[in-house]
């Protein structure tokens, strides 16, 4: 992997994470306290929070069948962990590029999000703390 250039990390940035929620879907980003997100927090008993895709590795446009079978993997590494999630999606504000689906995963921690980033090949995570403010974790 190369080092992730100054405008994918103004993408990244830029990007509308959503969290499909069933009854009150809501968007978090970069940067910005989430009172959607600190209840939502709250409401699953934990202090944190990450969305994770295997859509498209190191932000190489892939195949949509690519994409939707590395989600599926994820999606199965994800219940292995026995955490609760709730589908997720980044979209392009511009509506340039097309979101990309992914997952909102409740109570996993940095370093367990960061590993499985890494495993799909992505440049970078969305992490909350306690405080809910989303920011970016790179994993370069």
């Amino acid at each position: 992997m190369t080092s992730i250039s100054r405008e994918l990390l103004g993408a990244y940035a830029a990007t509308d994470y959503k969290v499909l929620q069933p009854e009150a879907p809501f968007i978090v980003h970069i940067g910005e306290y989430s009172s959607a997100l600190a209840l939502l927090q709250a409401a699953y008993g934990v202090h944190c929070s990450a969305m994770i895709t295997g859509y498209n590795p190191y932000s190489m446009t892939r195949a949509d069948a690519e994409n939707a079978a590395a989600n599926a993997a994820l999606f199965a590494d994800i219940a292995g962990l026995n955490l609760p999630w709730l589908p997720a999606h980044g979209a392009d504000p511009s509506g340039i590029c097309p979101p990309e689906p992914g997952a909102w995963i409740a109570g996993i921690s940095f370093e367990a999000a960061f590993a499985l980033s890494q495993k799909y090949q992505q440049n970078a995570f969305v992490f909350a703390d306690e405080t809910a403010v989303p920011r970016l974790g790179l994993c370069e």
